[in-house]
């Protein structure tokens, strides 16, 4: 209850109120009166979509909605992003178009009152597939007798191995290491350094050919001689897949050899084997551990090869996807900037083209020429603030890491330019003056001054008016800080 003749009372949200205004004399007798008041949104709810109007097929696409505006405040930010997928979201987020074409996408802003207005962006998708690095993968294959069937299918299902690969686009090479009796009981052999597909499965090449006979299981050793003997291309990621129906029988040097190999290589490691049998799980599962690969059953392999293939596949295209490295962006604002000067570096753009893999790890150096050390880095989070002390160019350098085990990283750099201030300079042109015709007098304009002199800026000329004509032009050829005249005229300065 508000009391007094004239009031002032804020209602509390949308909707009709009765207002009843109650009076009284000085007998204490009473009339009261009631009155409608109906309370309307004030409609200043406004959307805005931004985005590029250009993407390409399984990149995250970039919308941003935070310039909405309403004087209620926004409670609901609903997406459409044209392709039949829908979400209740942020203001700002990623989506990723799984096929080319023209899409409309929206968002729909819903304030505290329950309007709702909505802005459209028409987007074109184009072709594109994700960049994988080149991926060697060297076959090492037990071809003691008892693999005949093994090797037979795997012959049978080599294409159904890498057609995958070829269709997302990841261009594999092949070779292959043998050990038991390619060229004479129990040896280990390259039998086919690091080619193209269709090389590796020519009718007449040695993978078509590959037999068995003696010898004894070394997956070990073999691993290390491959390794050792193949040619691998230039920034390429090296895969082992060893095949053995038996532990192995290497001995334990071999096993230290194959493990440092794998390191030196960079090189994941997987097999087609015997989990838990004899020493299996200390050698072949240590370096599966090692060296972020996994353990199959060659016996699920035997008994359901359909099953096994399309796991082992599945597999396989998840871990090479896996080596995409998150992508780093930077934003700096702003850029020119002033020494002393608070720079916003918002690194919210960055972004995982991995399903399920998010960026968990934001980390920031601003000036690369003292060097850069993320294990101590000048500031973390998705966005934060710096201010530079001097002029110069610096390089400010982003790092970020994704949720995987073990993280995989990927950094940015921005140039950010500190350099003279916007500030002009502040003319004062001295006097009054009062002179006599026919003398010469001084116009002074030292009082003028540059706040930005203590960062190094000052007053580099001075130009004076004297002939009166407007506009000014400041062509008269007088300049310096103070001058001598034997006329009276108009005197402007700048």
């Amino acid at each position: 209850m508000v009391t007094g003749e004239d009031v002032v009372h804020s209602l509390p949200g949308v909707g009709f109120y009765n207002v009843t205004l109650t009076v009284y004399d000085h007998g204490n007798q009473t009339d009261s009166a009631t009155q409608l008041v109906e309370v309307v949104a004030s409609n200043m709810l406004h959307a805005v979509l931004e985005g590029s109007a250009n993407g390409y097929r399984g990149w995250p696409h970039s919308f941003d909605a935070t310039q909405s505006s309403d004087d209620l405040g926004i409670d609901t930010y609903m997406w459409d992003f044209g392709d039949g997928y829908t979400l209740e979201g942020t203001p700002n987020l990623l989506h990723i178009y799984r096929n080319e074409g023209t899409y409309t996408a929206s968002v729909t802003v819903v304030d505290h009152a329950g309007q709702s207005d909505a802005d459209f962006l028409g987007i074109e998708i184009g072709e594109n597939t994700l960049e994988f690095s080149p991926v060697d993968i060297l076959f090492i294959i037990d071809t003691t007798g008892s693999m005949v069937n093994d090797i037979m299918e795997a012959k049978n299902r080599i294409v159904e191995f890498n057609s995958p690969m070829t269709n997302v686009g990841v261009d594999a090479h092949y070779g292959l290491v043998g050990f038991g009796s390619q060229m004479g009981s129990g040896s280990v052999d390259l039998l086919q350094d690091i080619v193209d597909f269709e090389t590796f499965n020519a009718p007449t090449g040695v993978f078509q050919n590959l037999f068995v006979g003696g010898g004894n299981e070394v997956g070990t050793r073999a691993t290390h001689i491959g390794l050792t003997s193949a040619t691998f291309r230039t920034s390429s990621t090296i895969n082992v897949i060893l095949i053995t129906d038996d532990h192995d029988r290497s001995g334990p040097n071999s096993l230290i050899d194959a493990d440092q190999s794998l390191t030196n290589h960079n090189a994941l490691f997987n097999f087609i084997g015997r989990p838990s049998f004899g020493n299996t799980d200390n050698t072949y599962g240590m370096l599966t551990t090692n060296h972020a690969g996994k353990a199959f059953d060659i016996l699920e392999f035997r008994n359901s090869p359909d099953e096994f293939f399309a796991k082992f596949i599945a597999y396989k295209l998840q871990e090479i996807l896996n080596l995409i490295p998150p992508v780093a962006v930077i934003h700096a604002s702003p850029n020119l900037s002033t020494p002393g000067y608070l720079i916003t570096f918002d690194g919210s753009a960055s972004h995982h083209v991995v399903p399920n893999v998010e960026i968990i790890d934001f980390r920031w150096d601003f000036d690369a020429s003292d060097g850069v050390n993320f294990t101590a880095p000048e500031d973390v989070g998705e966005i934060v603030t710096h201010a530079y002390p001097a002029f110069g160019m610096y390089t400010a350098t982003l790092q970020v890491a994704d949720n995987r085990n073990p993280s995989v990283y990927d950094t940015a750099t921005v140039q950010i330019e500190i350099t003279l201030p916007s500030h002009p300079p502040t003319a004062a042109a001295g006097g009054s003056y009062v002179v006599v015709v026919g003398e010469q007098f001084e116009l002074d304009g030292s009082g003028s001054f540059d706040i930005d002199q203590v960062l190094g800026d000052s007053i580099q000329a001075c130009d004076w008016e004297i002939d009166g004509q407007i506009p000014y032009d400041f062509s008269d050829s007088i300049h310096g800080e103070q001058v001598t005249r034997n006329r009276r005229l108009l005197y402007t300065w700048r």
